[in-house]
């Protein structure tokens, strides 16, 4: 009797458990896809930033192209060979690209804030020689 209940009972353990690993798995499948749609918005988003500038990102562009060509591979593919390592690769590869596009935009951004300052101090500097010559020409007469 104790041996039916034990035998069930695994079989049970062993059934609900293969059915909440099954359905697990397509729920950390959409997790990675949405968490690698974010990634990419992110980096759209400092690729648009870079196009308005006119920042040149030929490389960075190469690289999202890979990427979004890998990334449309593990989400519309029905089977893949080594997911994992498929998913592994492309993480890093968006890890690179956010990177890089984060660092051409911090860049471009302190180019900004470097010419306007430039032409502020421009500014001052003629504004300041202006008013010392009139002062001194007025001095002179």
């Amino acid at each position: 009797m104790i041996r039916k209940f034990m035998i069930s009972g695994l079989l049970f353990i062993l059934f609900t458990g293969n059915y909440l690993y099954a359905q697990n798995d397509p729920v950390k499948n959409a997790d990675d896809i949405s968490a690698f749609e974010k990634r990419f918005k992110a980096v759209d988003e400092s690729m648009n930033y870079l196009k308005t500038e006119n920042v040149d990102s030929n490389d960075i562009i190469t690289l999202y192209t890979e990427s979004e060509s890998l990334f449309r591979e593990v989400k519309y593919a029905s089977e893949l060979k080594d997911y994992d390592m498929t998913i592994r690769f492309l993480s890093h590869k968006l890890s690179i690209l956010e990177e890089k596009s984060l660092e051409r935009v911090a860049l471009a951004k302190r180019m900004d804030l470097i010419y306007i300052l430039m032409v502020g101090f421009g500014t001052v500097i003629i504004l300041v020689m202006s008013g010392y010559s009139i002062y001194m020409y007025s001095r002179r007469k």
